[in-house]
């Protein structure tokens, strides 16, 4: 019986040191993320995004530290900043950053309104014919069709102080937020905890703009290969949709499954 307990005892010493030296042979990447509240937050340690990207490349073998930065500047860094190995968050689009993986997050950009003010809901933009509106800067660049209806609006502003928006939508200054249904949902979180009046305004979201789409990029094409292999095997076996419904779950009340139901993978 002694015999057997220590051989238990040094069978465990044994998978412990194994199971340390394949941490330690695990790199860790330095990468650079922008910050969007619920998303990626300024810890780098939480949200969304940082979730999703933390699992693929844990998938791939790697560990990571993230840098936050403002959306945009994080891309610029990447590029004049060689002691970064990659970079979050690019818009499917951009064709400057070599190395870039699948897209691997998608962003579920719509409308907030009061459900007061819109009790048949917000199907098209059309809904919002003679309303002031605001949008983050970028937005009728990033937004498909928004251009074209801007004349629709009694006023169209784009700012990038999003937590504005939500203020100026509580206190009937504009009757439209043009958003990230996260971003805003954090930025309202946040804004109810520091005044409580506003808690019992019901807020709703419409899904009335396709998908936005993001990829990474790695300066090593190993990594990004490692990466694409990943993600195609989480996409299939539910753990990225996993992450995904936990963050929707946070604010279904808000939401609903509009914002869930397009972002789940096959």
């Amino acid at each position: 019986m002694i015999i057997l307990k220590y051989t238990k005892i040094f069978s465990f010493i044994i998978l412990s040191l194994l199971s340390q030296i394949s941490l330690s042979k695990e790199k860790t990447l330095k990468i650079v993320a922008a910050y969007l509240p619920e998303n990626t937050e300024q810890d780098g340690k939480t949200g969304r995004d940082i979730m999703i990207m933390k699992t693929i490349l844990k998938c791939a073998g790697y560990r990571v530290i993230f840098d936050v930065q403002p959306y945009m500047r994080h891309l610029k860094s990447y590029l004049t900043n060689e002691t970064y190995d990659g970079v979050s968050t690019i818009p499917e689009s951009d064709h400057e950053i070599q190395g870039k993986s699948k897209p691997y997050i998608a962003y579920n950009n719509g409308v907030f309104v009061k459900d007061s003010e819109f009790p048949n809901g917000i199907r098209k933009l059309d809904d919002l014919k003679g309303k002031d509106v605001i949008s983050f800067t970028g937005g009728k660049k990033l937004l498909k069709g928004l251009t074209n209806k801007v004349q629709l609006f009694a006023s169209y502003t784009e700012s990038s102080t999003q937590n504005r928006h939500n203020e100026m939508l509580m206190r009937g200054r504009v009757s439209g937020v043009f958003t990230d249904a996260l971003i805003f949902m954090a930025h309202q979180r946040r804004l109810v905890k520091n005044e409580p009046r506003w808690q019992n305004v019901k807020i709703k979201f419409y899904r009335i703009f396709h998908l936005n789409h993001f990829t990474a990029a790695f300066r090593d094409p190993e990594i990004t290969n490692k990466f694409n292999v990943c993600l195609k095997k989480l996409n299939k076996n539910g753990d990225l949709n996993t992450i995904e419904r936990s963050f929707a779950d946070k604010y279904h009340d808000s939401l609903g499954s509009e914002f869930l139901n397009p972002l789940l993978r096959n």
